[in-house]
């Protein structure tokens, strides 16, 4: 197996973790706020506040899905790849 073949295949792992991690996130997202709507709706009827839980909680996981699939190019690979290349350039590590 060659640097390149092994480097890829590393690659490929880290970013299969990372879609797992994506994907346990969001289930657990989705159970939790379920039961907070539940508790809410059954229990504490005079007040909605399960929206709070599920907006804020909701734009964190819509941070994540951005950083795993490369939906922002701040937070992707290819950017995280020219920024260390270019400390490396200039000496900065």
């Amino acid at each position: 197996m060659t640097v390149d073949e092994k480097s890829r295949l590393l690659w490929a792992k880290f970013y299969v973790a990372a879609m797992r991690g994506f994907y346990q996130h969001l289930i657990i997202y989705v159970v939790v706020n379920v039961l907070l709507i539940l508790i809410n709706l059954l229990f504490v009827r005079d007040q909605i506040w399960f929206v709070f839980p599920l907006l804020t909680w909701g734009f964190g996981l819509f941070l994540h899905w951005m950083r795993v699939f490369g939906g922002v190019w701040f937070l992707s690979k290819d950017w995280e790849r020219r920024k260390i290349d270019e400390m490396l350039r200039k000496g900065e590590v």
